[in-house]
């Protein structure tokens, strides 16, 4: 499947990020092919949490962290115990938040970590899931025309470079 595939691929590149202050993530407003996708979220919420280098935060906690963040707004909570305390229980470091659109049988996805308490953008990655294409259908498409299974299976310029050396010696 060429969501996972791409999933895969970004988490690849979030293990690599390396950056000490986020620990904690929230991920929300995923949109597959320009609507929100909670089913997305949820996979790509697994994906983060069994990396193993970040702690999630689900998306009950986050209400309850939102809504914290209101009372603190509103001075409702205004004692520093009473923050510790929510503070402590509801940690929240960033949040990751992107796009994804299907394209044929591809799957291209855009995700953006960006820090809670700066909005500064802290990472971010492309990342493009290919569909499973068959070695066989590779094999008749290039009965059929020499480089089209090249093609069939995302190299371009091998399938380019074996039709022209297919005609070349075909004519020659």
């Amino acid at each position: 499947d060429a969501e996972k595939f791409a999933i895969a691929k970004a988490i690849s590149k979030l293990k690599e990020f390396n950056n000490t202050e986020a620990k904690a993530l929230a991920v929300i407003g995923i949109k597959i092919n320009g609507t929100r996708d909670e089913n997305f979220e949820e996979q790509l919420s697994v994906q983060i949490l069994n990396s193993g280098k970040f702690q999630l935060v689900n998306r009950s906690q986050l209400k309850t962290i939102l809504e914290e963040k209101r009372l603190e707004l509103t001075g409702l909570i205004n004692s520093s115990e009473e923050r510790k305390k929510l503070e402590g229980f509801l940690e929240l470091d960033a949040i990751v938040y992107g796009s994804g659109k299907t394209i044929e049988d591809d799957f291209n996805l855009n995700l953006s970590m960006i820090d809670i308490e700066t909005g500064g953008a802290l990472w971010g990655t492309e990342a493009t899931g290919y569909s499973l294409k068959s070695p066989a259908g590779a094999v008749l498409r290039s009965f059929l025309l020499p480089g089209l299974g090249q093609h069939y299976l995302h190299s371009g310029l091998r399938g380019n470079l074996y039709l022209i050396t297919e005609t070349l010696l075909m004519g020659g």
